[in-house]
């Protein structure tokens, strides 16, 4: 099957957001899928944070092969409705000239999150090609971008939508951007070959990290609703010096807060294959996030058998439960801290939490989540042909 995989950015070394992007597609290259990618970039945006300028054009020869094609334009951002819609109108202008110039003839379209789907409507319309959704994003708001007359007739062009939790299916269809019988869920996946259990030991040893520290762990952006500086105030209310942390992420949108302390062992980006050796290296991953579809990085973290503290709210729920995890109100700093405390004064506790984390995250390997999504599409393919 030829898949039109259109997405509002495909990492690269210079920017790894968006890593779970790229997992998708490599996946379903190896699965004998070819994949081509049309990630419209705005550059302005990349400027404005000081972030490479991505290539136009990437071959990457995985499976079946990915071809990715990353149409620059200068997009005014999502701030304001002229904003969005000069930003949205722009998407669809470079997405709809990139498929008519290198002649993509694709099987299907599959938009990461609803805008990306809802840009291609005129191309799954004149080429009579279906059109999914993957809609993991943490507030879905497509009605921000388009008219509520031309997205309800958008919508109707819709064949599937694959939700990465159950909140979000359940937003979907009360909302009215779906109906119950073309929205599945398929929670996220991790790739085994990235994340995996290691000997915390011989990891602090390669990196440098302390031997008898008590490494607390957080993975994202650096802004309010990921909650990176909650977890520095918890960890700094303890006044433990035995704990320490690292954060893997930068500042993002109009927030400049970094982690820093003496109690910092690593704050930075790294590339996604990397990631791993930090988490091996940690005792707890702590993720008190405000709202999110499902978060990629707490499964990679189980994967790495990490106990984890995070949100008690339904965006978890598919993931994580009292054997793998701590849920708590991600805005009480004293519960987070007393997490932290808890799991550092009970070593038999975090080993059971581990264990717990390793056997959820066993089913939860992109091979059988793109597997899944794709026998859906085929399935839902064959309701509309």
């Amino acid at each position: 099957m030829h898949i039109l995989f259109v997405t509002p950015n495909y990492p690269t070394p210079g920017n790894p957001f968006t890593a779970f992007v790229a997992a998708f597609c490599e996946e379903a290259a190896r699965q004998g899928n070819h994949i081509s990618v049309v990630a419209p970039c705005n550059i302005s945006s990349h400027i404005k944070h000081h972030i490479p300028i991505p290539p136009r054009h990437e071959l990457i020869d995985i499976g079946a092969g990915i071809e990715v094609f990353r149409l620059h334009y200068m997009g005014l951002g999502y701030g304001g409705r002229i904003r969005r819609a000069v930003t949205t109108l722009m998407i669809r202008i470079v997405t709809e000239f990139c498929v008519w110039r290198r002649k993509i003839n694709a099987d299907v379209i599959y938009g990461q999150f609803f805008l990306f789907s809802l840009v291609c409507v005129h191309i799954s319309q004149r080429k009579g090609i279906p059109i999914f959704v993957d809609c993991g994003e943490d507030v879905i708001q497509p009605n921000r971008h388009i008219g509520k007359h031309q997205l309800q007739k958008a919508l109707r062009q819709i064949n599937g939508v694959v939700c990465v939790s159950q909140k979000n299916r359940e937003e979907c269809i009360t909302k009215g951007y779906s109906q119950e019988e073309n929205t599945r869920v398929f929670v996220n996946g991790y790739n085994p070959i990235e994340f995996y259990p290691t000997n915390q030991a011989e990891q602090r040893r390669m990196l440098g990290l302390p031997p008898d520290a008590f490494i607390v762990i957080f993975c994202g952006r650096f802004n309010h609703r990921k909650g990176a500086m909650r977890v520095q105030q918890a960890v700094r209310q303890l006044e433990d010096p035995q704990i320490k942390t690292i954060y893997i992420g930068r500042p993002v949108e109009n927030e400049t807060w970094m982690p820093s302390g003496d109690e910092v062992l690593f704050c930075g980006t790294l590339p996604h294959d990397q990631i791993v050796h930090y988490l091996g290296a940690a005792d707890v991953y702590v993720f008190p996030t405000l709202m999110e579809g499902c978060p990629n990085t707490t499964i990679e973290a189980m994967a790495c058998g990490l106990p984890i503290v995070s949100s008690d709210c339904s965006f978890n729920y598919d993931i994580l439960d009292k054997d793998n995890a701590i849920l708590l109100d991600p805005m009480d700093i004293d519960a987070i801290a007393t997490a932290i405390k808890q799991l550092k004064d009970n070593p038999d506790l975090r080993k059971r939490m581990s264990a717990a984390s390793l056997r959820k995250a066993s089913s939860l390997t992109i091979e059988n989540r793109v597997r899944s999504i794709l026998n859906f599409i085929c399935q839902r393919k064959g309701d509309v042909n």
